[in-house]
């Protein structure tokens, strides 16, 4: 799977669960979960790479999600279990790709 389908599919999680998700031009800021006018909302940069964009998407769910509870499709969970040891993603994302 390609990583822009990742994200898209990592963002709707999000936002299924209560996350608002916004990709901007952030000029090298790094983005990151607020709170904005009481929703938690996810600012990615969109110029960001790729690598940075899906770590700040799994970072949210772990924050903002009790994935214990709701469904998440295996790799997702494989990205999340590595980022939680310490394993770099592109070790995980390749038996998925």
């Amino acid at each position: 799977m390609h990583d822009e389908k990742k994200i898209q599919e990592l963002i709707a999680v999000l936002e299924a669960n209560g996350v608002h998700v916004r990709e901007e031009k952030l000029e090298g800021s790094a983005g990151g979960l607020c709170m904005l006018n009481g929703r938690r909302v996810l600012f990615l940069d969109a110029t960001a790479p790729i690598t940075t964009r899906l770590d700040q998407c799994l970072i949210a769910l772990q924050q903002c999600v009790d994935t214990e509870s709701v469904y998440l499709r295996p790799w997702i969970r494989a990205l999340l279990e590595a980022q939680l040891n310490g394993i770099e993603q592109r070790d995980v994302q390749d038996a998925y790709r």
